[in-house]
């Protein structure tokens, strides 16, 4: 019998003989329809026009497509194809996702679907995207709802977006003023569309850790932790390194209190990550005393508890990063109980012992891996996909609740979204339905699903992997070169390009493997599908970036005072190719920072 290209592959499939091919006009019948479902309808709707089909809600019982809502609880659904039609059986949510499964066949099979029976529900309960908004960019509202509709075609649940700086509070205009932040009412529209959407929008916001921004405002750099001087230099890096409120003094409490009190007021879920990792200033500056004297565990432990208790006057459910904690284990007891652990961990090969730590501490975790795109111009898509295997198998062996599949934009967030939609779409799948490592058939139904073509993704992969020296060595030389770097980064990072390690004759090979990636992919622009032609149009954009970066880096490595006009104007035409993409899909926020960066490491070599 005929295999489906689905992903996630549904819990039960049984594939029949015969087809069923859809007329020229569609018609779907709702029974107790709900704006969920109609929402969903919509999105079949669109996939039909996409191949060519008109189709529409119907009031009658018995369309070409029948929806039976029966108000039950559970993201389960019965799926059946025969010569009469399609027919989704379950609950809200359950049709939701079953109407994804249909959206994905569309894409895979066209207008005529193989005879099946199909029976699915979820292996996980929790399924989150989480997507970095600080960093580097802020997405357009069309952005952030395109990712909404990814996630439902890849049955995620839960999306959040990390704030930082990029939120535009009322009392802090000076930290936003100039960067394009997302608003209130940006806000709650997005709310409102991920709840039509079934997915649920978790407010996510840093309240002790990663407040460099804020803490740069005059009125409130009394509560750093330690002292930044010289505040724009090496920014990237300082604004990583030293972000940490000053626990001694009641005055970052309250400062903490206002933010809560504006943020998690403009979303409809119950739950809220306020982060509280990455503390690494704690205990090293003015609460170094208090520290001496109770312990830097035992205070970051009381000063998250206050900020867990003022949370839930808003939201029932607070969640945090579990980095800081897992290094005093026997202080997780002191922690309010009910909270979520959110246990992050991105390396390739991953170790449980985090995992171990919180299951057997017996607090409720959430796994949480990465798409592996931060401090690089393109993911490497092969080693986040690992990440997100393994992490999705700890998740199931310990017994966490799920996963949060992260996307981080360390460095400025130059790797497009496009080269994160795959790391997307595979943990979205994967906690649905974790089928061990078919590594292969993933990448295959990946591809055809998002592009059309199983060829693009395989491509992808190997461009991610090709790049030798990172955006990362990039800045960091950067910085070098113009004195910005101190002696805690150099000693920390080296100077950029010193401690790469390369091979003889090994940029030489990456940069010809890049240039034939692009050149076939190139050659394969026109057997994409519309929807994504803009993906593959910014992916193209990474990868001759990749290749001007290497290029240079080459040139860099070649000998002191060498010139390059050639690679100086390929670098040109990344910085403006990125402008216009850039633009298509993000506000401007920090795209200047990246395009000095760009420039400035053409101009050495001109």
């Amino acid at each position: 019998m005929k295999k489906l290209t689905l992903f996630p592959m549904p819990a039960k499939v049984d594939v029949k003989g015969g087809t069923y091919k859809f007329s020229d006009c569609v018609t779907i019948s709702i029974s107790a329809a709900t704006e969920r479902i109609k929402a969903s309808a919509e999105l079949l709707i669109n996939e039909f026009s996409d191949i060519g089909i008109k189709a529409e809600i119907t009031n009658n019982n018995n369309g070409s497509i029948v929806l039976n809502n029966f108000n039950t609880v559970g993201e389960g659904y019965i799926l059946s194809i025969d010569k009469h039609g399609i027919v989704i059986n379950g609950g809200e949510k359950g049709i939701l996702y079953g109407i994804s499964t249909i959206r994905q066949l569309l894409r895979t099979e066209g207008n005529t679907l193989p005879f099946v029976n199909i029976d699915d529900k979820p292996i996980l309960p929790v399924r989150g995207f989480l997507l970095d908004i600080s960093r580097g960019k802020v997405c357009t509202m069309e952005t952030l709802k395109e990712v909404a509709r990814r996630c439902v075609l890849y049955k995620i649940n839960q999306l959040q977006l990390y704030v930082e700086h990029s939120f535009a509070f009322s009392f802090a205009e000076e930290m936003w003023k100039n960067r394009t932040p997302i608003t209130a009412d940006e806000i709650r529209e997005f709310d409102e569309y991920c709840d039509t959407l079934g997915i649920e929008l978790v407010p996510c916001l840093a309240t002790f850790g990663h407040l460099y921004e804020l803490l740069e405002i005059q009125k409130y750099r009394y509560l750093r932790e330690v002292e930044v001087e010289e505040y724009k230099k090496a920014y990237f890096l300082k604004r990583m390194a030293h972000h940490t409120l000053d626990v001694s003094n009641n005055d970052s409490f309250e400062l903490v209190k206002k933010m809560i009190d504006e943020y998690a007021p403009l979303f409809k879920s119950d739950k809220f990550n306020i982060c509280c990792d990455e503390t690494m200033d704690l205990g090293l500056g003015k609460s170094k005393e208090l520290a001496e004297k109770l312990g830097v565990g035992k205070i970051y432990v009381d000063f998250l508890n206050r900020i867990i208790d003022y949370a839930r006057k808003y939201k029932s459910e607070i969640q945090f990063w579990g980095d800081i904690i897992v290094q005093h284990p026997e202080l997780i007891k002191d922690i309010r109980p009910g909270c979520v652990f959110l246990n992050w961990g991105y390396g390739a090969e991953i170790k449980d012992d985090k995992t171990k730590i919180f299951a057997d501490s017996g607090v409720r975790q959430v796994v949480c891996p990465g798409t592996n795109g931060w401090n690089k111009i393109f993911n490497n898509i092969t080693n986040g996909f690992s990440n997100i295997n393994i992490s999705v198998s700890y998740a199931l062996k310990y017994k966490a609740e799920g996963i949060l599949n992260t996307d981080w934009g360390d460095y400025g967030h130059i790797n497009p979204i496009s080269t994160s939609f795959p790391g997307l779409a595979y943990g979205g799948g994967l906690a649905w339905n974790y089928t061990g490592s078919d590594i292969q058939e993933y990448d295959r139904a990946i591809s055809i699903i998002d592009f059309g073509d199983e060829r693009i993704l395989p491509l992808m992969k190997k461009a991610g992997e090709a790049a030798k020296v990172s955006w990362a060595n990039i800045v960091r030389w950067y910085y070098y070169d113009r004195g910005e770097l101190d002696e805690f980064f150099v000693q920390k990072y080296g100077k950029g390009l010193d401690r790469l390690n390369l091979a003889s004759g090994e940029l030489d090979d990456n940069i010809s493997r890049l240039k034939e990636i692009n050149e076939a992919l190139e050659a394969l622009k026109d057997s994409v599908c519309d929807r994504s032609k803009e993906d593959l149009t910014e992916t193209l954009v990474a990868i001759r970036g990749l290749v001007a970066t290497q290029m240079w880096a080459h040139t860099m490595l070649s000998g002191k005072g060498k010139k390059d006009s050639g690679v100086a104007a390929k670098l040109d035409e990344f910085a403006n190719d990125l402008s216009v993409e850039w633009h298509r899909r993000y506000k401007k926020t920090d795209l200047r920072f990246l395009l000095d960066i760009i420039s400035y490491i053409a101009n050495r070599i001109r």
